[in-house]
């Protein structure tokens, strides 16, 4: 009996090992066949090797030196290595790592320079034809984005998820960065004094997405699934002594026109219109005219330091009370 058993557990054994080798090589041949879709296409893809991994749990394939060249665009990629992974038992629930290093994005103008410590993305679909999106996820750490001229932004950490819900077309959406803090280039252009905090203290969002049908593989076939409700919990940033709050309650109808009420709660208000101004977002000449007007309003709201209001918007055109303020703008996927 005893020598039974470990023959079958050897059996099974070898046939999952064989599985697993079929498995990985089948992820292998899918990505040459993409690069030289790619290759057909006019492009440039290139690697300098790709191996297994993940045995015995998950199959995986990791690229070094990936290089993706447009020449049309003049749009070049460079990755120094990538690791595409799924679980042996469904493609679907698949992740992609990128470990520390430095992925460059050249264009014909410019390139930028993105750095990292590590960074992870994963996607659960549903099983079946339709390949419907059950769940995506993004982390990273130490974050950098950089051009020729100088650094961009910079963050210590980054978190964001996208969640089905019990309806199938509606999804939540969050999103937090840890550490959030505007590159040199940044604060020259704001015109930033030494003494100004580094970092936002809070740069967060929470919301819920209803589309007229649910993400599956149609979205990159035929048309995107367009947003119909959207309803906005919070949307914060926290930097300094300036803090901006956002919440919305909106329809969309099938022309991307939307109804609804977005809330707008704005702390040291004033002091955004110096930084708009200081970047040359805001002239000398329109300040007076824009701060007279959200003097009257932020009174209206009870306080001088804050502005807390609520935008009607009917039928793609906007208010605040009697106020109009033209029509907002469309929400369309393309």
């Amino acid at each position: 009996m005893g020598r039974l058993l470990i023959k079958i557990v050897i059996a099974l054994m070898a046939v999952w090992v064989g599985w697993w080798w079929i498995a990985a090589t089948g992820l292998q041949s899918s990505i040459t066949t993409w690069r030289e879709a790619r290759q057909v296409d006019g492009w440039q893809a290139d690697v300098t090797s790709t191996a297994r991994g993940g045995f015995p749990l998950r199959i995986a394939a990791t690229l070094e030196d990936l290089a993706l060249l447009d020449p049309q665009a003049g749009v070049a990629l460079r990755v120094p290595q990538v690791t595409l992974s799924s679980a042996i038992y469904w493609p679907g629930y698949a992740t992609l790592d990128v470990p520390q290093g430095q992925i460059v994005l050249s264009t014909p103008g410019d390139a930028l320079t993105l750095g990292t410590d590590g960074a992870t993305a994963g996607m659960r679909l549903r099983p079946g034809t339709a390949l419907e999106l059950q769940a995506m996820s993004a982390s990273a750490q130490a974050l950098t984005l950089d051009l020729p001229e100088g650094r961009l932004a910079g963050l210590n950490a980054l978190e964001a998820q996208v969640q089905q819900g019990t309806d199938p077309a509606a999804y939540t959406i969050r999103l937090d960065a840890t550490g959030l803090a505007p590159g040199a280039l940044l604060r020259d252009a704001l015109r930033l004094s030494q003494v100004w905090p580094e970092a936002f203290e809070v740069f967060s969002a929470d919301m819920t997405v209803q589309f007229d049908r649910p993400w599956d593989r149609a979205a990159l076939e035929m048309r995107r699934p367009q947003p119909r409700a959207i309803t906005l919990r919070s949307a914060e940033a926290r930097w300094a002594d300036l803090r901006l709050l956002l919440g919305a309650d909106l329809t969309v109808d099938e022309q991307g026109v939307p109804s609804g009420t977005v809330r707008i709660a704005a702390e040291n208000w004033q002091r955004m219109l110096d930084l708009a101004q200081g970047s040359g977002a805001l002239s000398a000449g329109q300040r007076p005219q824009i701060e007279n007007g959200l003097r009257v309003l932020s009174g209206l709201s009870g306080t001088a330091d804050t502005l807390d209001l609520e935008i009607t918007i009917r039928e793609g055109r906007m208010q605040i009370g009697f106020i109009p303020l033209g029509r907002a703008p469309r929400i369309i996927l393309r």
